[in-house]
């Protein structure tokens, strides 16, 4: 017994008693960067020459100018204000950050941090961050191809052209159903898989991976048709025919993609039409 009363005394003082966690300033301001308005990455135009940062904050009984500390700035490139300001009552704001000197498809990376107990409390949960990082990168969009789109969806045919970013692997179809309704995507020419782009919405199913993206095209009041592109190469992908010299006579991409109509947030679609093949064949490359 003696033992175990010692071993019980060695034993409290190996583990002294555990002390509380933290909490916080309970009065912050709480201010973050929202992580759905504030995306990591982002393709700009060339005619694009700020980034837009969302801010927002949950106490705003008074006027505020907060610090911004910059833990990141590649070439310079960015200039970022050292402080921001919110007006009294104003929960959200927004901050053009100017760019200049950046170089075309090349990636520029910048971080931001808001710090001060005043303003953050790291033991809340927020829908944001106190630590946003945002790549860049500037896409010059040139004419690659001119050829037919097909589309099993719309049961027709017209003239498509397809659009390749100077000095990347990145294609684009612009326009391809409705107006600034863009479909996205990477391909090594002459290669059969392509690599679809996320736009909306990923979703999974065992190993299959679908990108699913709004279409733009209204089905209903309120509702959209929206299409689930199958990433498999056994679906989605590119093919050749060549004659007996090895010249390409025939080229195509079919993009195979699941159909339905879906209204604000739900994922469960209204309509489902099916899984479809859309189907773009080259009729002339650019030189």
């Amino acid at each position: 017994m003696a033992g175990c009363v010692a071993l019980a005394a060695a034993c409290s003082d190996e583990f002294p008693e555990r002390e509380a966690s933290p909490a916080g300033n309970e009065n912050s301001m709480q201010v973050y960067f929202p992580v759905t308005a504030n995306k990591v990455y982002r393709e700009l135009e060339i005619a694009e020459n700020t980034v837009t940062v969302y801010l927002s904050r949950e106490k705003a009984d008074e006027a505020a100018e907060i610090s911004l500390t910059v833990l990141r700035n590649d070439e310079n490139i960015f200039d970022i204000p050292a402080t921001v300001s919110f007006a009294q009552g104003e929960t959200d704001i927004e901050v053009d950050i100017p760019i200049s000197g950046e170089e075309i498809a090349t990636e520029y990376t910048f971080e931001i941090k808001i710090e001060g107990d005043a303003y953050v409390n790291p033991y809340k949960t927020i829908d944001g961050v106190a630590h946003l990082r945002t790549t860049i990168v500037k896409l010059q969009w040139e004419l690659f191809a001119s050829g037919t789109f097909t589309s099993t969806i719309f049961e027709s045919s017209r003239s498509q052209t397809l659009h390749k970013a100077f000095g990347t692997n990145k294609y684009r179809f612009f326009d391809l159903y409705t107006p600034e309704y863009n479909f996205n995507f990477e391909w090594e020419d002459g290669e059969k898989n392509i690599t679809i782009s996320p736009t909306d919405l990923k979703l999974t199913s065992g190993t299959n991976i679908y990108y699913g993206h709004n279409t733009g095209y209204p089905v209903a009041l309120n509702v959209y048709l929206w299409a689930f592109t199958d990433t498999s190469p056994d679906y989605t992908y590119y093919e050749a025919e060549k004659d007996g010299q090895g010249n390409v006579t025939k080229e195509r991409f079919v993009i195979n993609s699941y159909f339905g109509a879906i209204s604000g947030n739900s994922l469960v679609p209204q309509y489902q039409y099916g899984w479809l093949d859309e189907i773009f064949e080259f009729t002339e490359r650019e030189e």
